[in-house]
């Protein structure tokens, strides 16, 4: 796994590399910006690397250096499958500067995905499919507590408000209170994107006005679906449709909805990362009581899971 590391050149960042790995000698510290003009890998620990990119100043090279750095850091930040997250520093004496908001919006192409989560009323299952370009996307996104409801956290996903939505929930506000309780005290919101189904089947959607276009969502009959940097609504209400007017296993329901919504557009940057979770009551082992199916980070959705004997 790798974590890279990004500023404006002079800002710090051989410093704080070699803070964390505890070795003062490690990145070489200049008085000269722009010496980093490689990719540089340190281990961190174990299997996780600190990944060193060029400073976006560059400091005094030439134009051809310069457009040369930039296609392998896009390269690398497109294409490595390993990398699980980014960081941008900051001087905090002289706050964001224009080449700091380019790069948190170059970042941003990448923190896009659309979801579904349903309700069956005979089962009394609860699930979330989801799927992005980014990696990794079962560890933030997807959230769900058997007889209380299930949650999708995108865009800039928080993951604290996953757990938060459900004890709302659980407490018996309905789907649409649960988005206004949250949204009220993040000062996120504006980047924040829900999708909530209750117990009984209420259902809610909610994008921030920020999020990327294409980006907004819709309901249907026991079911949630949204997206952001998507192609256009049609990704979204494909999904709907095709949930609501199936029937069946849910988790069969949600894959082959995520599966469609695909099919019409999808993440307009291509896929890398889905996740799928089911809950029931008393489902599972003991591990993972309640968990009825669970599955992340599939190239391919289908056949990646195992429903039933059907692989």
């Amino acid at each position: 796994r790798q974590m890279c590391i990004r500023d404006s050149s002079n800002v710090g960042k051989s410093s704080i590399i070699n803070s964390l790995t505890n070795n003062h000698s490690l990145a070489k510290i200049s008085k000269t910006p722009g010496r980093t003009q490689t990719i540089n890998f340190f281990i961190l620990r174990n299997h996780l690397y600190i990944v060193d990119l060029p400073g976006y100043g560059y400091a005094r090279i030439s134009k051809v250096m310069r457009d040369n750095l930039s296609v392998i850091i896009q390269e690398y930040i497109e294409n490595q499958i390993n990398l699980i997250r980014t960081y941008v520093l900051i001087d905090a004496k002289v706050g964001p500067k224009s080449l700091d908001i380019d790069m948190f919006d170059f970042l941003a192409e990448y923190n896009k995905l659309f979801s579904i989560v349903g309700y069956d009323p005979i089962t009394n299952d609860l699930g979330v499919a989801v799927a992005t370009k980014y990696i990794a996307v079962g560890s933030s996104v997807p959230f769900a507590k058997p007889e209380v409801g299930t949650l999708a956290i995108q865009a800039y996903a928080n993951p604290k408000l996953g757990p938060e939505g459900l004890q709302l929930l659980e407490k018996g506000y309905s789907p649409n209170e649960t988005i206004e309780i949250l949204m009220k005290k993040d000062e996120g919101r504006d980047y924040r994107q829900f999708g909530i189904v209750d117990s009984k089947g209420h259902s809610a959607t909610y994008t921030g006005k920020k999020c990327e276009f294409w980006a907004g969502g819709m309901t249907g009959q026991y079911c949630a679906a949204q997206g952001n940097m998507l192609i256009g609504e049609s990704t979204v209400s494909a999904m709907i449709k095709y949930f609501v007017s199936h029937s069946g296993n849910l988790a069969d329901r949600l894959l082959d909805s995520l599966i469609e919504g695909e099919r019409i557009g999808g993440d307009k940057r291509g896929r890398q990362s889905c996740a799928l979770l089911v809950v029931r009551p008393n489902a599972g082992i003991p591990v993972y009581n309640n968990c009825l199916l669970y599955t992340s980070d599939a190239a391919d959705e289908r056949s990646s899971v195992d429903l039933g004997g059907r692989r």
